[in-house]
């Protein structure tokens, strides 16, 4: 399941950039403001999922102590 998230992962983060650098080439930068308000959000997303599989983890540990 991890494997499969961090392939999404990075699949969605090269899709976003990518339409970021077109809009921008096309001269749409409002656009390419809201795509990269986007993938901030993304980004801070899966940094939350992480940080709580961490505590998962270490919550775990400290019940088998």
């Amino acid at each position: 399941m991890k494997k499969t998230l961090r392939i999404l992962s990075i699949t969605a983060f090269v899709l976003i950039c990518g339409n970021i650098l077109w809009n921008m080439s096309q001269g749409e930068v409002l656009n390419a403001i809201l795509y990269l308000g986007f993938l901030l959000l993304y980004m801070l997303s899966l940094c939350l999922i992480e940080l709580a599989d961490i505590a998962w983890q270490l919550r775990e540990k400290e019940r088998k102590r």
